[in-house]
């Protein structure tokens, strides 16, 4: 996968074949990409309501804390959960 992206219109779950599942703990526009081995997870909130979003891609979960103020309605590059 070079580039992928998902819109979810509420909190879901997206399977792809058997090996990749993408979900969301509220709505979300999400991005992903692969660039030199490492993914990246944008995440933007379509209804600019959001502080943070859960994405979890194929089993490890990414947080997104989204801005407010100028910079309402940016994406954000989700963080890999430790």
């Amino acid at each position: 996968m070079a580039l992928l992206g998902v819109v979810f219109h509420q909190p879901g779950r997206l399977e792809i074949g058997k090996t990749l599942s993408i979900a969301s703990d509220q709505p979300a526009l999400v991005l992903i990409t692969n660039s030199q081995g490492r993914q990246h997870v944008l995440v933007g909130d379509p209804l600019c309501t959001a502080k943070r979003i859960r994405i979890e891609v194929a089993g490890k979960t990414h947080t997104a804390t989204l801005g407010d103020g100028d910079t309402l309605g940016r994406s954000v590059e989700a963080l890999e959960d430790r």
